[in-house]
């Protein structure tokens, strides 16, 4: 499910015939991807991980890029031996559609506390794999501020807000390792996104945002008791929802939730929620789940525009331990995101801001909850 594969259970034994025409495989031979025509554009579909990993590789070797505004296409020149090396299929085409948005070889920052964070790591390792350009911004480099004349987009991998701005505390390790960003660090990150950033947020790290930028979301199952709500590791299943960065995901996705977060908007949001659990029924799809009405029709992840740029708010595990392929372009889609291909935004209905800049609202208290019956898949 993580990868995003469709499945079939076999309830019945195979039979002996079946077992007999069946060969042992000892090499497997990448497809090469199949071009039609010699451009000068070539065209391919957003929907494989590869075709991300292709934009990475054509950028870097001085070709040009655009996303479809219409459609999940991506159009591009000085790419054929990229496409073809990556096994990505692709058409030509005289020139790229009026509505496409160029992109540029990207400029990410991720950020690694001093302490050691396990996704952080992992999401490393899998930028690493995809060809994507990041830096690594340890504590004083958020705090230098002036981010955003050197970054496009920021990624602050699942970790808790006391660690992303208090770190590690004086005197339980040499000086230049303790603290975390501090309250500089938080207004350096703010004015990242205020002068047309993208801050990307992963799990829970993205109360850190909601929190220190006053953002109008709450997490509706912070503070819920264990026998009110629980999900520690299961599949569950959302909708995917049209916009720039759920290109090339499918109408349903399985998500991977670790004791995340569940959004829901509060009066003065403006953006786009990119993703919700699916409605009527429980999403889960595999593992164990506690309060699955809870979260029914609920966001997983959105888009918030703040000032001039955005915060994305991915609430669950995108990219959980290299596993999650299905759910990567997520992450990978939002590295590209900015404000030249954000939809429309509605007239805000209270226009308030909080915090100064980000965009504010007062959430109300949580309801009382009645306690649910567990549902558990094998």
């Amino acid at each position: 499910m993580q990868m995003g594969v469709t499945t079939v259970m076999v309830v019945e034994p195979v039979s002996s015939e079946t077992r007999a025409a069946l060969k042992q495989i000892d090499r497997v031979t990448p497809i090469a991807g199949r071009i039609d025509g010699s451009g000068p554009i070539f065209a391919f579909s957003h929907n494989a991980n590869a075709a991300l990993k292709s934009v990475n590789d054509i950028l870097n070797a001085a070709g040009s890029v655009s996303f479809g505004k219409s459609d999940a296409m991506i159009y591009a020149t000085k790419a054929e031996a990229i496409l073809k090396n990556n096994g990505v299929d692709a058409k030509s085409a005289s020139e790229s559609p009026a509505a496409a948005v160029a992109v540029k070889k990207l400029r990410v920052g991720l950020y690694e506390p001093w302490a050691g964070n396990i996704d952080e790591g992992w999401t490393k390792w899998i930028l690493e794999q995809f060809h994507f350009p990041f830096t690594v911004l340890h504590n004083q480099d958020v705090q230098s501020g002036h981010l955003h004349s050197k970054f496009d987009s920021i990624v602050i991998a699942e970790m808790p807000t006391r660690q992303i701005v208090d770190g590690m505390q004086p005197g339980t390790v040499p000086g230049q390792y303790a603290g975390g960003i501090g309250d500089e660090g938080v207004e350096a990150l703010r004015e990242f996104v205020d002068q047309g950033g993208t801050l990307i947020t992963l799990g829970n790290a993205s109360q850190f945002a909601i929190d220190r930028f006053s953002l109008p979301v709450k997490n509706i199952v912070a503070g819920l008791r264990s026998e009110e709500f629980f999900c520690s590791g299961a599949i569950l299943r959302t909708d995917v929802k049209e916009h720039p960065v759920t290109a090339g995901l499918p109408s349903q996705a399985d998500i991977l939730f670790e004791r995340n977060e569940v959004f829901e908007t509060q009066p003065g949001f403006k953006g786009s929620v990119l993703a919700s659990y699916i409605t009527n029924r429980s999403p889960l799809r595999s593992g164990f789940l506690i309060g699955a009405e809870k979260i029914e029709g609920k966001p997983a992840a959105l888009d918030v525009a703040m000032g001039k740029g955005h915060v994305i708010l991915i609430g669950f595990r995108t990219q959980w331990r290299g596993q999650s392929h299905g759910t990567y372009k997520f992450l990978f889609n939002a590295l590209y995101y900015n404000d030249s291909m954000a939809p429309p935004l509605p007239p805000s209905d209270t226009g308030g801001r909080g915090g100064g800049r980000g965009r504010g609202g007062t959430a109300p208290p949580p309801d009382v909850p009645k306690q649910p019956e567990p549902v558990v898949i094998p």
